[in-house]
């Protein structure tokens, strides 16, 4: 990704993150859409159970401290699904509140 994307990519988290809450601060999540060619040629993608919520979940994490998306997003996907990945296309944000009510950016 070039670096004006990214620029605009953090601009609309934080300007996301600011109507969101006022005082509270936006947890910000990366992940990825792991797919490839299933036996039959349709798309197979990688979901995460998670047990302790008992969900299926697509492979995502927080970032750790000052990292970049882009980082954050190659290192969750590694560690949940043990497979190292490229980036493609990047994907829309989504917005909710997490368990403990905090808003999270994804």
């Amino acid at each position: 990704m070039d670096g004006r994307l990214m620029a605009s990519l953090d601009a609309l988290v934080d300007d996301a993150a600011e109507a969101a809450i006022t005082r509270t601060e936006v947890v910000r999540a990366a992940g990825g859409v792991v797919y490839r060619e299933g036996p039959r040629g349709g798309m197979e993608i990688a979901l995460i159970h998670r047990p302790s919520y008992d969900d299926w979940s697509l492979p995502k994490g927080k970032l750790k401290g000052e990292e970049r998306l882009e980082a954050a997003a190659l290192r969750e996907v590694e560690e949940e699904t043990g497979v190292v990945c490229r980036l493609g296309p990047e994907l829309r944000s989504t917005t909710y509140r997490d368990r403990h009510d905090r808003p999270k950016v994804v």
